[in-house]
């Protein structure tokens, strides 16, 4: 006999629940440490997942399953789709509560299915850049998606990008609240670079616009749904202290509102001392566009530039 529709959903959902094969930044982030860790001197005493959205692939098991890359992503095991299906990015489908705090809230999004990127424009709709920084939120929509591809590819993508996962073809998968934590850093760095330009020119009018525009950060949507509540005092596993997506956005505010320009310059120098730096360090290297990111993203190979680039 069938039970009720509650207790038959119950058992369909035990019976299929979302794939095992999730892949992501977060899980990575130990491994972006590592390198981080390798291309500097001195002990490390806690781990700064700020490093997430770095342009490489990065081998690490989650689950039995391969990390495939630092940009907020994550392989599900779906059958492979075929080239001329038009297959929506919505999948209806979201992480249990378990997994939101490392793989973020909201739906799953196939990457470059049909209105994907109007799905990534919309979790990004409100923020803004200062005059001069299309190119940041070129890199933030492209950094969504997945490397070597063009804004034009992917906005004109209606067939999911699949990956090599342990030896499947699984659809490549972001969640609402990374790509918003995507977005919200982005745009805060972008603040964050003006600030510091405009404050070593000695342009006060625009730093103190810039500032205020730092200072209101966590009450943007994207950061609310990317981060809501911004940490970076969570203990880790090896006996520090690790911090949440956008858990380092606090300290910068504080520098920026002390007007600590030295400190603030440290947060886009990958290979900032954290003894020195502490949270602010490195905490937006990798917002800023390479050489022509900003319609099409760096390939896995990308080496961390030296120094802070001001």
């Amino acid at each position: 006999m069938v039970g009720s529709d509650d207790g038959l959903d119950g058992r369909l959902e035990a019976l299929n629940p979302l794939p095992d094969g999730f892949v992501h930044t977060q899980a990575s982030s130990a491994a972006l440490d590592e390198i981080r860790l390798r291309a500097r001197s001195g002990p490390r005493d806690r781990v700064s997942p700020s490093r997430w959205r770095v342009s490489t692939l990065i081998p690490h098991t989650r689950r039995g399953v391969a990390a495939l890359s630092a940009f907020g992503l994550l392989a599900a095991g779906t059958a492979a789709a075929a080239t001329n299906l038009i297959i929506s990015t919505y999948t209806g489908q979201t992480d249990p509560p378990s997994q939101v705090q490392a793989f973020g809230a909201g739906q799953l999004l196939r990457v470059g299915g049909a209105g994907y990127c109007e799905e990534v424009n919309r979790l990004g709709a409100g923020l803004t850049y200062p005059s001069g920084y299309q190119s940041w939120s070129d890199y933030a929509l492209v950094s969504n998606g997945w490397t070597g591809v063009t804004v034009s590819q992917l906005c004109s993508s209606t067939t999911p990008y699949q990956v090599n996962n342990n030896g499947k073809t699984d659809d490549l998968m972001t969640t609402q609240g990374q790509v918003s934590a995507t977005w919200a850093s982005s745009a805060f760095c972008a603040w964050t670079d003006n600030w510091v330009r405009a404050e070593l020119s000695g342009d006060t009018a625009t730093a103190s616009t810039d500032a205020a525009e730092i200072a209101g950060a966590l009450q943007w949507p994207a950061t609310k749904l990317g981060d809501p509540d911004p940490r970076n005092d969570i203990p880790d596993v090896g006996g520090g202290t690790t911090q949440t997506r956008l858990g380092w956005i606090p300290a910068v505010q504080q520098a920026v509102a002390s007007g600590d320009v030295a400190l603030v310059r440290q947060a886009f120098n990958y290979y900032a001392d954290q003894s020195q730096s502490g949270w602010v360090g490195a905490s937006c290297w990798n917002s800023r566009p390479p050489a022509n990111s900003g319609t099409y993203l760096a390939p896995p190979t990308m080496t961390p530039p030296t120094g802070d680039g001001f």
